[in-house]
């Protein structure tokens, strides 16, 4: 039963981003802002994971 336990946490693992509990990591916060929507991005620094969602407004 074990071994099952192993195998199915390996095949989750794979479409299950790890999560980093360390304090040295954080989240960079900016805005990309070309002339057109408006996108507010953050970066995780210890991973590169980048999440960017579109907000109200337009840039000019």
């Amino acid at each position: 039963m074990k071994r099952l336990t192993t195998i199915t946490d390996r095949l989750l693992s794979r479409f299950v981003p790890e999560r980093t509990a360390s304090a040295d990591c954080w989240w960079n916060t900016y805005y990309i802002c070309d002339g057109g929507p408006k996108y507010l991005c953050r970066r995780n620094s210890c991973t590169g994971e980048e999440i960017c969602e579109l907000r109200p407004g337009w840039c000019w």
